[in-house]
């Protein structure tokens, strides 16, 4: 007896997948005085980054980029932006613990800052709080004084 098929298909029809062999970068021949950005946002990211409202409130799944590709771009671009105005701006990154604060310096911040060619200064420094309590501080300073 033949078996009863599903009323919908299971079979794929195969498709050619075209990768393309390496990192494309302007003036290679390839197109005429175009330029691929460098990393392909998102629509939700490019919309939260377009957005200036002071305070934002999102509902994001975990390991989506929120770190990396909405906070981290966000605040060196504000802080960029202050600079070339010759004012400071002053970031705080609180993180649950300290693994997670370096991992959003050293994945995020400063990654954004040496793309956008941005001269830093990153520190990393320990400090005794009133109460007796050390906590350990990671910094990127930039040359009109704003900090991350």
């Amino acid at each position: 007896m033949k078996r009863a098929r599903p009323k919908f298909s299971t079979f794929l029809p195969r498709r050619k997948l075209r990768r393309s062999k390496g990192i494309w970068r302007p003036g290679d021949g390839r197109r005429e005085g175009q330029s691929e950005p460098l990393v392909y946002l998102l629509p939700y990211q490019r919309k939260w980054l377009a957005d200036e409202s002071r305070f934002k409130i999102a509902m994001v799944a975990r390991q989506c980029g929120k770190t990396k590709y909405m906070a981290a771009l966000e605040v060196v671009e504000d802080v960029l932006r202050h600079e070339s105005r010759g004012e400071k701006a002053r970031w705080i990154i609180l993180s649950r613990g300290e693994r997670q604060a370096l991992e959003a310096m050293e994945e995020g911040i400063r990654p954004w800052c040496a793309s956008y060619g941005a001269a830093v200064e990153a520190l990393e420094y320990d400090f005794e709080g009133s109460s007796g309590i050390s906590y350990k501080a990671h910094e990127v300073r930039f040359r009109h004084g704003s900090r991350i």
